[in-house]
């Protein structure tokens, strides 16, 4: 089984007293496809970012579940399925915090070069001092210049479009 998180809103047109009970029969869906809720947070009524369905508002639900692989199209069908749930997410969920191991000093990394002969070190340095000096150096402007170039082209074209304005009311 692997581990997913699973968010959903339950539509605002659903009294809360209602919201329970829907609640449940999501935590019924999911241990009938073989699954269980490992987490669950609810975040409760928060405002949409957009409204769906012609609504503003929706009642949060937030899962850490685990769940076959296979199943999970089914779990998405389910939702689908269900009115009172107006939008929903199942993603895998990488590694719960307490899965995390701490990196040993064996399992750090250490660089190629740590383990060279400093004969080799020195021509590496070489090569890549010869690397630096053959590729040329952007030129780097300003903030300033750039203001300034960005002014007079302003100017310029506030200069051409006056003189236009001139010339079509014949002055």
């Amino acid at each position: 089984m692997k581990k997913y998180e699973l968010t959903y809103i339950i539509s605002d047109k659903v009294p809360e007293k209602e919201t329970d009970l829907i609640i449940h029969n999501v935590k019924k869906i999911i241990e009938k496809l073989g699954g269980k809720i490992i987490k669950e947070d609810i975040w409760g009524r928060k405002k949409l970012a957009y409204p769906i369905l012609g609504q503003d508002y929706g009642f949060y639900v937030y899962n850490q579940i685990e769940l076959p692989p296979n199943k999970v199209s089914e779990l998405n069908s389910n939702f689908k399925v269900t009115e009172e749930i107006v939008r929903h997410l199942c993603c895998l969920f990488p590694l719960f915090p307490e899965e995390r191991k701490p990196k040993s000093k064996t399992q750090s990394k250490k660089s190629p070069k740590a383990s060279l002969p400093a004969v080799e070190k020195v021509e590496d340095k070489k090569l890549e001092e010869e690397k630096v000096k053959e590729t040329p150096k952007k030129t780097e402007v300003s903030k300033s210049e750039k203001l300034v170039a960005e002014e007079k082209a302003g100017e310029e074209r506030m200069a051409e479009l006056e003189d236009k304005l001139k010339e079509i009311l014949g002055e």
